[in-house]
């Protein structure tokens, strides 16, 4: 934070945190109806593609959670807490590795003989 300055800082704060706290709702809204709409259409769901519907609340949230924090160590600079940058870097692994397993999760479609659902899920919304 410090090489940002004080414009730097208020910059980030007014235009990029406001825009990535839009960006998790869009994300949520689309990756969830994908998923729900990809599960639908096998002809057998098994409980672990039910699961896989939940995925993108979940990396969602973290992003949230993640931006949280962001935004209380910004209002608290120079003194930041060591326990928000923890929990921010936190929702941010997660956040990772949930969208990670999307990749699988979509990637497991196409094994399965369903490309154009793959390619619906690159055109509609990617990572």
């Amino acid at each position: 934070f410090d090489q940002m300055g004080d414009a730097g800082r208020f910059y980030y704060l007014k235009t990029q945190l406001a825009v990535d706290f839009i960006y998790p709702t869009l994300f949520i809204l689309c990756y969830c109806a994908l998923a729900v709409y990809t599960t639908s259409k096998l002809k057998t769901v098994n409980k672990l593609f039910k699961l896989m519907c939940w995925l993108p609340l979940i990396a969602g949230i973290c992003d949230y959670i993640e931006n949280l924090f962001i935004l209380n160590m910004l209002d608290s600079y120079p003194k930041i807490d060591h326990v928000s940058v923890t929990f921010s870097s936190i929702a941010n692994a997660t956040r990772s590795a949930v969208r990670g397993l999307m990749v699988i999760y979509r990637g497991s479609d196409v094994l399965h003989g369903r490309p154009e659902w793959f390619a619906l899920w690159e055109v509609g919304c990617a990572i």
